[in-house]
């Protein structure tokens, strides 16, 4: 997991979801979040050209998800991305969850 805060660049999910489905991504999931009145949007995908891919794990996929807050809100930007276990997601999701702005 990862979480920064840009103010510089476009927006994440056209860059990385787009161009994975582009590239044969599989399992795509988009999933929208409120984070104290604030949109975040993530994108989960199963890359096709998975650099992380590790034969010693189960099912041997890492998965990707690549989250930001809209280029409206520049200011207040939160970028986050997971690499990893499928089994794992659903705690990167807990941890966004729990993400409030601060004043």
């Amino acid at each position: 997991m990862s979480f920064s805060s840009w103010t510089d660049v476009d927006t994440i999910d056209y860059v990385y979801a787009k161009e994975a489905v582009r590239e044969g991504a599989t399992q795509v999931v988009h999933r929208q979040f409120m984070l104290g009145g604030l949109p975040l949007s993530c994108w989960q995908y199963l890359p096709t050209k998975n650099v992380f891919r590790n034969p010693l794990l189960v099912g041997g996929s890492i998965w990707t998800v690549n989250c930001e807050t809209p280029p409206r809100v520049r200011q207040r930007n939160l970028y986050a991305s997971f690499y990893g276990m499928e089994s794992d997601i659903p705690a990167f999701y807990k941890v966004i969850e729990g993400v409030r702005p601060v004043e």
